[in-house]
Order: structure tokens, then sequence, then C-alpha cells
């Protein structure tokens, strides 16, 4: 008789299991399909872990992954330490779209310095085509952007650089987030 109760019980209970693991998978969603005009959108996280897929950033400590983000961002993000003259960077380049011209570059960051520096550039042949640079001031978690018209040809690329330079003996950081560049019509 107790043999026949457990094995009802543990009947009971596999049904339900395999009911709340069928109901959860349900309730999953296909992410959207990617936006044809995004070239970049990145975050320093993959998975719930730190990640620079794509990135190139200085020596720490100049430049390293921490658990600060905007709101949206995550639990990562990249801080850059200005205790050098050049301070830390941040940089990626990725193929330009041949046939657009208008390109939009938005990120969220926060500082402590006035002297942060945002470089938004088209490379042509290794080489700096345009440039458009930016300077972030916000104490608190902002939203920046930027638009720009570039002449692109064939095998141009887009240059983002992240940059935090030492001006004075102060400490001095910025972080940087979500990072997105995709061309607008």
């Amino acid at each position: 008789m107790k043999k026949y109760l457990l094995l009802r019980l543990l009947l009971i209970v596999t049904i339900a299991v395999l009911t709340l693991k069928c109901s959860e998978d349900n309730k999953s969603v296909n992410p959207p399909p990617p936006n044809p005009n995004e070239l970049l959108n990145s975050t320093f996280e993959s998975n719930g872990m730190p990640d620079t897929d794509g990135w190139t950033l200085s020596a720490r400590p100049l430049a390293e992954i921490v658990e600060e983000a905007p709101p949206g961002g995550g639990t990562y993000s990249v801080r850059l330490t200005a205790a050098t003259p050049e301070g830390g960077k941040a940089w990626i380049i990725i193929p330009a779209a041949a046939d657009k011209q208008n390109y939009k570059l938005s990120f969220w960051a926060k500082t402590n310095s006035p002297s942060s520096l945002v470089y938004f550039d088209l490379l042509r042949n290794g080489q700096v085509e345009s440039h458009n640079e930016l300077n972030v001031r916000d104490t608190v978690w902002t939203q920046y952007s930027v638009v720009d018209t570039f002449q692109v040809v064939s095998g141009d690329s887009i240059r983002v650089i992240f940059q935090e330079r030492l001006e004075q003996i102060i400490l001095r950081e910025t972080y940087f987030d979500l990072c997105k560049v995709e061309t607008i019509d």
C-alpha cells in the first residue's frame, strides 16, 4: 500500500514539474528581428558576464569592466580612468554601410571629469576622413547622441573612441555603456 501511494505521489510531482516547465517555455518571447540599420548595438556584457566583444581597451586600471550600468544597461559598463596624460581608452572599428551617408552614434555615460571625450570617425584606408567629437559632462547616467553625414565609399569604416584624459592631478573617471551606431534616412 505504501509503495502504491509513493508511486502515485511521484507521478503527481512529475506531472506538476513538466506542466510548470511547459508553461515557462510558452512564456518566452522570441527576440525582435535585428534592425537592418544597426551597425553596432553594444553593451559590455553577455549572458550576465563582463564582455568586451569587438572593443579594444587600454590596460587596467586605465580601462576596466565594472559593476555599474545605466537604466536598461544590465550590470556592467566600462570605466575609464585618467591616471596618465593619455588616460583610459576604449574603441571599436566597424564596417561602414557603403550605401548610407547619415549615421547616428548613441551611448550612455556619466563622469566626474570635464575632460572625457567621445570620437565618432569615418576611416578610409585606416586614416581619419571625417571626425566628430563631443564631451561627456553629466555626473549622472545620461544618454548622448550625435548625428553625422559621412561621404562613405566601399571599404570605409566607422570608429568610436571613448577616452578619459588627465588634465589635472585629480582622479577622473568616466563610465560608458549601451553604445549604438546606426544609419538613418
